[in-house]
């Protein structure tokens, strides 16, 4: 739920960011490289899309008679 929340929170933003915020970029401060807030979104996304994934996979692996992955 809080997971779903906070996702729910960066897409009201994205939604409602006007022109001048989606153009503006900032260093990420891992990566070094600058980053437009779509950016940002994408590699949240994939980030996220990554763990879950990885998640799911372990649920199966987990799940009485699963063959490992």
């Amino acid at each position: 739920a809080r997971f779903r929340d906070l996702r729910s929170r960066l897409v009201s933003i994205l939604e409602n960011a006007d022109a001048p915020a989606l153009q503006r970029a900032a260093r990420h401060p891992r990566l070094g490289t600058p980053m437009r807030l779509i950016d940002i979104a994408f590699f949240v996304a994939e980030h996220d899309d990554h763990h879950l994934a990885r998640v799911t996979e372990l649920l199966g692996f987990l799940a009485p008679g699963s063959p490992p992955a």
